[in-house]
């Protein structure tokens, strides 16, 4: 045989094991690019998962503005990691490049990745841990009452942000070191081996190992966790990571929480008011008012308000007032009924009755257009000739057309009231009409605020001194102004959250007359005697106040000026304004038919305390607080909360006990079912489930909230039992 058919096998046998060694090469590449794709997929998804939680946990709770610090860090998260991935592609293995080629290529990918995991301090850990840090000052110093408190608080959530971004840094560097530099060094002399022709024709060379060595490596390095050893178990421990980041931050939270004062957990830890489970309470005797007090104290706990303070006003007397909690947290001063509080849109029946008052000296006409008492010149929206039309009165019963806010800032001082004309002149002109004047009903804040300020041009006074003379001086309101300065002193206020941190409004884009009144509750009682019978209002002025608006069509408008007229079920027609922001509460409202009203104000954002007021007034209306009233209303409650028909006679459900009914408050119950069948035919049966109140009412028996059941027992005998009706009874009656 001759030397070349001898050499012929061998360079067969190369070849062979060549094309062995880059396919497994390629293999091995392709693996550690999954890998790294998967991370990568993991590190976008969970930011961009964390991008609405972190929203919705901001709005929910209402905290600070540096909460939301770490969303651009999410953004620039997924930003940098997409824009790395597009400099830095995927390149697909051809399967007939020399070996060398893809040992470049693999070598080209660790280092970009080397690169990746040895940059992590500055492109990721640093902008998380400033802007969590920045959270935690911010808190602190909102939360601590001392000094040594907020230096303790704050080195202990460093110290815990250090904790655990030292520990992602050391894991991706432990990765870079264990795993990437080695399969680089792996991949270097591979590539300095193919390079040398000579090793290349040596079959006993080290190639196979170098290559046999970079497919066995575990390539493995995501920058926050531990090497592993497969691709799920990858995946899994980095959702793990995120998820367990999530949870220490969630736990601190918690921490922040109970040092608040709040010690209850973010979920649900401000609840609802609940309504009272006492009747009428109108003659507030000492039980009546222990009664009061200690639903009013159980509303301020399960709401977390840190004050609340109430007042019940009777044929032109405070009948009841009281205060609980704190003005100020930090300071541990209380609440009293002389709190100064801040009560927003409430300012706005103070703004109108103003306006009134005004209107009946001749000052201003309610029915002449407001650019009559505005500067010449100025322009009401961008339709000039349809802005002139607007009057005073459409102003002050929301059916001016005006949007509802104020489209930019009308002041530079951000502490107080000081309105700048021009800057608000400015904005007039540019606004949009949202509806011709006198067409719809349209709750706007730049109405009302516009109103107070026309009201200054036409008496040639600030609108604090035109309240301070008309209003304030003639009822003794010595609680009561607009805020122009810091000479008042009004509670502190605290956001909506469970934590309730302290909060002040921006006052930039707001105007006094819509939304700038200090008061306590006090004073507040006493401007609703004042509107509910003829003193400093004369008895035209309340009429004008109090009567429904009508539109140019006719139609009438839910609004009164300054005042909402509603309807209560059992007190009847009722006027009634709120006002509300992210650090205060409050409500107002009265009946005109039995002059009475409530004030009810608390110095957080929230919940409002609308309901509170509403059911507080129902109570405090003599015998007004019925199942019947004489407005012929039935309550829509049931003493049990089941109903089921054996032998024609009824079995009702009260708690967990089945038993047939015998009768209600003494009447027997086929009185009753008499009478049913009679008013109601077929659907009888369905009344004594649904409508008891009203078939004891059509038999001509009005009954109280608690009724005495006649239930008969297993041993025969007939047990009376004095139960409360409720709307969840007859709800699940529904049911």
């Amino acid at each position: 045989m001759n030397p070349d058919e001898q050499k012929q096998p061998s360079q067969t046998e190369t070849s062979r094991n060549t094309d062995e060694l880059r396919s497994e090469l390629q293999r091995s590449r392709r693996d550690f690019q999954s890998q790294v794709l998967q991370r990568d997929c993991g590190e976008v998804g969970a930011a961009l998962l964390m991008l609405p939680f972190w929203l919705l946990m901001g709005t929910r709770l209402s905290l600070p503005w540096t909460w939301y610090l770490p969303i651009p860090v999410f953004v620039w998260t997924i930003g940098f990691t997409l824009a790395y991935r597009t400099r830095h592609k995927r390149r697909s293995s051809d399967p007939n490049e020399s070996l060398l080629r893809c040992a470049e290529k693999s070598l080209t990918e660790i280092d970009a990745q080397i690169w990746w995991l040895g940059n992590v301090l500055w492109w990721y850990i640093t902008p998380f841990a400033v802007s969590l840090m920045a959270f935690f000052v911010h808190t602190f110093w909102q939360l601590s009452g001392v000094w040594w408190e907020f230096l303790v608080s704050v080195s202990g959530s460093g110290l815990f942000l250090c904790v655990l971004y030292s520990s992602i840094y050391r894991l991706s560097q432990r990765a870079v070191r264990n795993q990437l530099e080695p399969r680089r060094q792996n991949l270097l002399k591979l590539i300095a081996r193919l390079e040398d022709e000579a090793s290349r024709e040596d079959p006993n060379d080290n190639i196979i190992h170098l290559v046999s060595a970079l497919a066995d490596s575990a390539c493995n390095h995501s920058k926050n966790r531990s090497p592993t050893p497969t691709k799920k178990t990858s995946l899994a421990r980095q959702v793990i990571g995120w998820t367990t980041f999530v949870l220490i931050l969630g736990g601190l939270y918690l921490c922040l929480d109970m040092l608040g004062g709040r010690g209850d957990s973010l979920l649900g830890a401000v609840d609802s008011p609940r309504a009272p489970e006492f009747d009428d309470v109108s003659a507030f005797s000492a039980e009546d008012v222990s009664r009061v007090d200690a639903w009013l104290q159980q509303q301020m706990e399960l709401s977390k308000y840190p004050s609340l303070s109430v007042a019940v006003v009777r044929d032109g007397e405070i009948v009841y007032q009281s205060a609980f909690g704190l003005e100020d947290i930090k300071a541990e001063r209380k609440a009293t009924p002389q709190t100064q509080y801040h009560v927003a849109s409430v300012t706005k029946a103070f703004t109108a009755s103003l306006a009134v008052m005004l209107h009946d000296r001749g000052v201003v006409d309610l029915d002449q257009p407001a650019v009559n008492y505005l500067p010449a010149g100025v322009s009401i929206s961008t339709t000039r000739d349809v802005g002139a039309t607007i009057t005073l009165r459409q102003l002050a019963s929301h059916t001016s057309g005006l949007p509802r806010g104020v489209p930019g800032q009308v002041q530079s001082v951000d502490g107080w009231y000081q309105l700048e004309p021009n800057r608000l002149y400015d904005l007039l002109a540019d606004v949009k009409m949202d509806s011709a004047p006198g067409t719809k009903e349209l709750y706007s804040n730049l109405g009302f605020g516009l109103l107070g300020h026309s009201l200054e041009c036409a008496a040639d006074q600030p609108l604090d001194q035109i309240l301070k003379e008309m209003i304030c001086d003639p009822l003794q309101l010595q609680h009561t102004a607009i805020q122009v300065d810091d000479t008042l002193h009004p509670a502190t206020g605290y956001d909506g959250s469970s934590w309730r941190f302290e909060t002040s409004h921006s006052l930039r884009e707001r105007l006094a007359g819509s939304g700038g009144l200090v008061a306590s509750v006090e004073d507040l009682a006493r401007f609703l005697a004042a509107q509910m019978k003829p003193g400093v209002f004369s008895e035209d002025m309340l009429s004008q106040l109090h009567t429904s608006s009508t539109l140019t069509d006719g139609a009438r408008v839910g609004t009164a000026l300054g005042w909402t007229s509603g309807w209560n079920r059992f007190v009847g027609s009722i006027l009634e304004k709120n006002g509300g922001r992210s650090n205060c509460s409050a409500w107002i409202g009265f009946s005109p038919e039995h002059r009475v009203g409530v004030a009810v104000v608390t110095n957080c954002g929230g919940p409002d305390v609308d309901r509170m007021g509403s059911w507080l007034l129902e109570r405090s209306v003599p015998g007004a607080h019925q199942p019947v009233t004489k407005s012929g209303f039935y309550a829509l409650v049931a003493p049990y909360s089941g109903v089921r028909w054996e032998d024609g006679k009824p079995v009702v459900r009260v708690g967990d006990a089945w038993s047939p009914l015998v009768s209600i408050d003494g009447i027997p119950i086929d009185r009753i079912m008499e009478v049913a069948h009679k008013e109601f035919g077929d659907k009888a049966r369905q009344r004594l489930a649904e409508d008891v109140v009203e078939l004891l009412a059509k038999y001509g028996h009005e009954p109280q909230w608690e009724v005495t059941l006649g239930l008969k027992r297993n041993d025969g005998r007939v047990e009376h039992l004095k139960i409360r009706m409720t709307e969840e009874n007859r709800n699940l009656l529904r049911k």
